[in-house]
């Protein structure tokens, strides 16, 4: 299903792979689409353990002060408490898995 977060209004797609009923979550997978037109991208920090696996194209992916270069086949895992975002698209259109586990006592 997919579904408006915050970089929506920029021409990201997001897509919810996994859905559970009730208040609380476990994980939420999703896949994600951006492409170089919507050139704003926007940093998150929320609760949990984000997990990102590259399908194709390529980006520069900031975490805290660091820029991570992500192509395909790459993944990268980290606390999602520390400010996040993808930094630069390296083609036209990308595309990645982005998988948030949450501690299992957390409401959201």
């Amino acid at each position: 299903m997919e579904v408006v977060r915050s970089g929506t209004r920029h021409g990201h797609t997001y897509r919810l792979l996994s859905y559970s009923k009730g208040r609380k979550k476990t994980l939420e997978p999703f896949m994600i689409e951006m492409d170089k037109a919507g050139d704003v991208y926007p940093r998150f920090r929320h609760e949990g353990t984000e997990f990102i696996y590259m399908l194709s194209g390529s980006m520069e992916y900031r975490f805290g002060e660091t820029t991570y270069l992500l192509e395909p086949g790459d993944a990268l895992t980290f606390s999602a408490h520390i400010e996040h975002g993808p930094q630069r698209l390296m083609n036209d259109r990308i595309k990645f898995l982005s998988i948030i586990f949450y501690d299992e006592n957390i409401d959201i």
